[in-house]
């Protein structure tokens, strides 16, 4: 459960940037993070974060 919680903050972290600064750098980004995050997530656990994940975008 951890990695996913670090994932989920790191990509939030992310998404902060992308709002301050509207590049389209920090938006390609958090798309790329996003991406790793769920790639990084057990397909048994799959889909509740990636519904806290869609809220953000």
């Amino acid at each position: 459960m951890e990695p996913i919680r670090l994932c989920l903050q790191s990509f939030l972290n992310v998404h902060k940037k992308v709002y301050k600064a509207q590049s389209n750098l920090y938006a390609s980004f958090a798309l790329a993070t996003q991406r790793i995050c769920i790639d990084s997530i057990p397909i048994s656990k799959r889909k509740k974060p990636h519904l806290k994940m869609q809220l953000f975008i």
